[in-house]
């Protein structure tokens, strides 16, 4: 799960590290799935905010 700026969240699920390609993730049934928060999870506790590299 990632956070994006504007609160949103990014998952996926499916796939591998092999899947490299949109080919091999439809035949994998790999997703990308958005959520508008993190909250959407029951057991939510917190997330860091990781410094950005200059």
């Amino acid at each position: 799960m990632t956070c994006v700026g504007d609160g949103r969240v990014v998952g996926a699920s499916g796939g591998s590290s092999k899947t490299l390609s949109t080919e091999l993730a439809r035949k994998s049934g790999a997703r990308v799935k958005y959520r508008p928060s993190p909250q959407y999870r029951s057991d939510f506790v917190g997330y860091w905010v990781l410094p950005l590299a200059t």
